[in-house]
């Protein structure tokens, strides 16, 4: 099944105009830093719920075959695993990257990257205990 229906293109293209529309905006208008800012994550969030709510993918017959499929399940559960991994081990990565930095420049920009990296870590190992402790009883 592809993306949105082979419209992923569409979709990237409308969230490029957002982003140049939000910079054209920030230039003609006279809004602080912070305020160019806000406007053009709203302009960006706003495209993107409208792209994604006008691009939804239809299922077809085939995709309702394959979604009953135990195989594809399977390939698709080892798939979600090891992007999981790979997202687990770039939070931790993130956390140690951010540690060095801080220790050698003192700059405390990098103790928010510390902290954006430990939320999803922490998360991450707190609902594995979760799940241990829930399906793994005799």
């Amino acid at each position: 099944m592809q993306l949105f229906g082979g419209k992923g293109k569409m979709l990237g293209l409308l969230l490029v105009l957002a982003a140049f529309g939000s910079f054209y905006l920030g230039d003609i208008t006279a809004f602080t830093t912070s305020q160019k800012a806000i406007a053009g994550v709203a302009l960006f969030i706003i495209v993107l719920l409208v792209g994604i709510s006008l691009l939804k993918p239809k299922k077809t017959e085939e995709d309702m075959i394959a979604e009953q499929d135990e195989r594809n399940q399977y390939i698709e559960l080892k798939c979600a695993e090891k992007a999981f991994r790979v997202a687990l081990y770039a939070s931790f990565m993130t956390i140690i990257a951010g540690m060095i930095a801080f220790g050698l420049t003192r700059e405390y920009a990098f103790i928010w990257l510390v902290m954006g990296g430990i939320v999803p870590y922490g998360t991450s190992r707190i609902a594995y205990i979760v799940s241990a402790f829930r399906y793994d009883k005799p």
